[in-house]
């Protein structure tokens, strides 16, 4: 940051971290949408299933076989997300505590750079 001392007099060096997590807030919020599309997609598999059991009965049973591989796979899977999700909520946490500590020393090093 090329900024001078005054700079930082007049604008919050608190309030890149601030936005920061309201941007996160936001990015959150907007994932909240999956839980909409998880019940429109549920909805639309039974409806498949339906037809599909009414169209060709012994190929909807082999595909309903399939379904419980399926969804252990998709447990571990968010298992591995739920994990890897923490991981990144805890060194985001870390480097909201960095930023505001390097934001707070940059006054104090543009005035010794200014002298």
């Amino acid at each position: 940051m090329n900024q001078d001392a005054a700079w930082f007099d007049s604008h919050d060096r608190e309030a890149l971290p601030t936005k920061m997590g309201t941007a996160l807030l936001h990015i959150n919020n907007a994932i909240g949408k999956q839980v909409v599309d998880v019940y429109s997609n549920a909805i639309s598999s039974i409806g498949c299933l339906a037809v599909a059991l009414m169209l060709n009965t012994p190929l909807a049973l082999v595909m309903l076989c399939i379904v419980p591989i399926v969804l252990i796979i998709g447990a571990l899977f968010n298992f591995c997300i739920r994990r890897v999700k923490k991981r990144a909520g805890n060194e985001i946490a870390d480097a909201g505590g960095v930023a505001t500590e390097a934001l707070a020393g940059i006054k104090t090093v543009a005035s010794l750079c200014a002298q």
